[in-house]
């Protein structure tokens, strides 16, 4: 479907713009608004992402990570994404969902993320995670901190390292026990290292 949607002449991809937008599966969501986020600033394919953004069925990281990306050329994207987190009911659906809206100037979804770093009410998603840390909001280095104690196994040595990127020193600890650690652990905490930015 990526394909189809590059290689075409007809704005937004054809047929196979909203083809692929509909597709229940969350992999095939993030290939199909990746591929058309860079057709941007192409009106078809900002419309596209717009209504996308607003469907509640959707899968909400890949619609978190496509907010900011859409609001530097469509101003509505801000209004629907802030809408998104507020009609979400789950609170690890509403967190992603909410992170986006905070970036885009959301004073009350900055509390919500907070809210769900502290209790680690996220999906298995590393992306996130990540992102997360990276965020740059205020008070996250604290709620991540006390988050850590709740996290998923899986997502143990990527919080750590969030929590580094969200300015909380005392996560290093963990990240060079890891380094030191198993091979597999070196893998995954370098994994996470290489794609969080700070000279740390």
């Amino acid at each position: 479907l990526a394909g189809l949607i590059r290689a075409a002449d007809e704005p937004g991809g054809g047929d196979w713009g909203p083809r692929g937008l509909a597709d229940p599966d969350a992999w095939v969501q993030r290939a199909v608004v990746e591929v058309l986020v860079d057709r941007l600033p192409e009106p078809r394919a900002a419309s596209l992402l717009l209504e996308y953004l607003g469907r509640s069925w959707a899968d909400p990281y890949v619609r978190a990570s496509l907010a900011p990306r859409l609001a530097a050329v469509e101003p509505g994207a801000v209004e629907v994404v802030s809408a998104a987190w507020r009609a979400e009911h789950d609170s690890w659906r509403r967190a992603a969902l909410a992170l986006a809206a905070a970036r885009l100037g959301d004073a009350e979804a900055a509390e919500v993320v907070r809210t769900s770093a502290t209790r680690a009410d996220v999906a298995l998603e590393v992306d996130f995670v990540l992102d997360l840390g990276a965020s740059g909001l205020d008070g996250l280095d604290a709620a991540m901190r006390e988050g850590q104690e709740w996290v998923e196994e899986e997502l143990v040595l990527t919080w750590a390292v969030a929590r580094l990127a969200a300015g909380d020193s005392s996560a290093e600890g963990e990240v060079r026990r890891a380094l030191g650690g198993d091979e597999d652990e070196q893998l995954e905490v370098l994994d996470a290292l290489v794609r969080v930015p700070g000279d740390d």
